[in-house]
């Protein structure tokens, strides 16, 4: 009887011994990391100097490559200027602190000695919304043309862990103040109620095509044509009409990137002749709409800027 209650009494033992492990193991488990990471905080400084952009003619402007950190309106110059901490897994906050910045400064595009405004949007963001941080800033209209910033966010936690949804909030420069209920072409804040539209900013892939054989390329923004350099061929260029403006060869000459910009209500119709050969009507003389780019969803020969407005979608 006695040999029975020891031998009963080691199992009891084993038991416990077994669940203790278990136990261990579980606990363990569960508090080991997924997986490691470093919370390494990165700085980042951007910015557009304002000697870097030069006024080519009348109505024409040289950006240099970095134009993300510039944008443009018939009767604006903005350029960006960005301070701020974040950190590089996207488990970790922007580490925001009294240093960071992201200064929008305003200039006559044409003028550029005085500056017009000058707004901290970062800091008016964190006024007013202060679990927000800005992760880009654009431009863009409102329905009846008034121009406005764009200003995305991210929303940062006491969990660390970054809303990468956040929202497109509407800064209005004229007063440095953030708005509501306006409709932007480009797409509204996600709780405005206005109806979005949209404006194409490229052609057609058939004139990228051909321009990309003269390494240029062109987009519409706004009330404003943008000529992108990419290693322009100044020896193909001479087909065209622009080889007879020289102020504008020296810089297709000279440089390898960046951008020219045309302003103005006849923009277009100036760049489409100087990218045009001397015998078509147009940039647009024999390039092609694809279906998926044309109103009726067929494929359309395009002779002039004429027929392209007819048939683009």
């Amino acid at each position: 009887m006695a040999l029975i209650k020891e031998l009963f009494k080691d199992k009891v033992r084993i038991v416990i011994i077994l669940l203790g492990a278990l136990l261990g193991f579980y606990l363990a488990y569960r508090h080991k990391p997924i997986e490691s990471y470093s919370h390494k905080i990165e700085t980042i400084k951007r910015s557009t100097p304002l000697r870097d952009i030069r006024t080519v003619q009348d109505n024409v402007l040289y950006l240099p490559e970095n134009q993300n950190y510039v944008a443009l309106t018939k009767d604006y110059l903005i350029l960006f200027d960005e301070y701020y901490h974040r950190g590089e897994d996207i488990r970790d906050n922007y580490d925001i602190t009294d240093e960071d910045y992201y200064k929008v400064m305003i200039y006559n595009p044409f003028n550029t000695k005085k500056i017009y405004k000058k707004w901290d949007v970062l800091k008016i963001l964190r006024k007013d919304f202060p679990e927000e941080y800005v992760s880009d800033v654009d431009l863009d209209k409102d329905i009846s043309g008034k121009s406005y910033l764009i200003v995305t966010t991210l929303i940062t936690n006491s969990g660390g862990e970054r809303d990468r949804i956040g929202r497109r909030r509407v800064f209005d420069f004229e007063t440095g103040k953030f708005v509501t209920g306006v409709a932007i072409q480009g797409g509204v804040d996600k709780d405005d109620k206005h109806t979005m539209t949209y404006e194409r900013y490229y052609f057609s892939k058939s004139l990228n095509e051909r321009l990309d054989y003269y390494g240029l390329r062109i987009r519409k923004r706004s009330n404003a044509v943008f000529l992108e350099l990419s290693d322009p061929n100044s020896s193909r260029i001479k087909e065209l009409n622009i080889n007879s403006n020289k102020a504008l060869m020296t810089i297709l000459n000279t440089e390898v990137s960046g951008e020219l910009v045309f302003f103005g209500d006849d923009a277009l119709e100036q760049v489409s002749h100087l990218l045009a050969k001397p015998d078509q009507t147009d940039m647009f003389s024999g390039t092609k709409l694809s279906a998926s780019e044309s109103k009726d969803g067929q494929e359309h020969d395009i002779g002039s800027f004429q027929d392209y407005s007819i048939w683009a979608e």
